[in-house]
């Protein structure tokens, strides 16, 4: 589950992608939605990024004032968004891992140019886990 991959482009506003993945959807192939950011803002302004996962959903929210009691999803996948030969994976108490990555470079957005900042960095203020 992807909840923040941040996009920086060089032809467009920034964008943040959210995906799922699993058996018979993975890469390319995987459930995922573009968040756009208001009014063409820059995406490198501090954001909160969640999702909510509750059995048989996944939801994805952006919010610039954090209301972990009451965040407003941009997107919500269910067992139902999956098509033939794809396998929910995600209600079978398997365990889960956190990865922060900065990446750069490969084919989504495109390779490296004159145009990438370097060095680039990846400000975290704080990493929560919610349970209900």
């Amino acid at each position: 589950m992807d909840v923040l991959e941040r996009v920086n482009a060089a032809t467009s506003p920034d964008w943040n992608e959210d995906s799922i993945h699993g058996t018979g959807f993975t890469g390319a192939t995987g459930l995922g939605t573009k968040y756009n950011f208001p009014n063409n803002e820059m995406a490198a302004t501090f954001h909160s990024y969640g999702m909510i996962w509750s059995p048989g959903s996944v939801s994805y929210y952006v919010s610039d004032t954090p209301n972990p009691a009451n965040p407003a999803p941009y997107i919500t996948y269910t067992t139902s968004s999956l098509s033939s030969g794809m396998v929910w994976p995600f209600d079978a108490g398997q365990a889960n891992f956190i990865i922060l990555n900065l990446a750069i470079g490969g084919d989504w957005p495109g390779a490296p140019n004159n145009t990438t900042p370097f060095p680039s960095e990846m400000l975290v203020d704080y990493v929560r886990i919610y349970t209900n």
